[in-house]
């Protein structure tokens, strides 16, 4: 079965960014493949809408059948709050750790992103599963593309 991974809007922008190309291109060539399922939130969907239309494309291109809707729900709001109220993340930065409950309260298998300050850095990473754990969540791995894509190398 496919691995269910929730890409941020960092990842989707890296497909034109020469730092992150080959890795953010290279998930969604296995969306493409069906070797990915993505999960793609009202959230995101909202933040690539104000994208260029390049970046807009690369949802777009992705096959319906490897796409799945999940949503800020109930749920992801109180655990966006706890993240929050916990100062796992500062107010200002509230989008990132929406992206994070979202990948959470969907047992996403995986949430990639670029930002390593304020969702990838190993403190956060345990703040965030820190409170996922204290609600009652399951902790979420959360990886740079470039580490997913390592792991699924040595993955046999």
């Amino acid at each position: 079965m496919p691995s269910r991974v929730y890409a941020d809007t960092s990842v989707i922008g890296g497909v034109f960014d020469p730092n992150f190309a080959s890795d953010s291109t290279w998930i969604f060539e296995e969306v493409a493949q069906g070797s990915l399922i993505l999960l793609v939130s009202n959230v995101l969907e909202a933040e690539v809408s104000e994208a260029p239309e390049s970046v807009r494309q690369v949802l777009g291109d992705s096959p319906a059948s490897a796409v799945e809707s999940v949503f800020l729900d109930a749920p992801a709001k109180g655990l966006r709050d706890a993240y929050l109220a916990a100062k796992v993340v500062g107010p200002k930065r509230a989008l990132d750790a929406t992206h994070v409950a979202i990948a959470t309260i969907a047992r996403a298998d995986a949430l990639l992103s670029w930002d390593r300050r304020h969702i990838v850095g190993l403190a956060r990473v345990q703040g965030y599963n820190k409170v996922n754990r204290s609600c009652g969540y399951q902790e979420v791995t959360i990886a740079t593309p470039t580490s997913y894509r390592a792991a699924q190398k040595r993955t046999p």
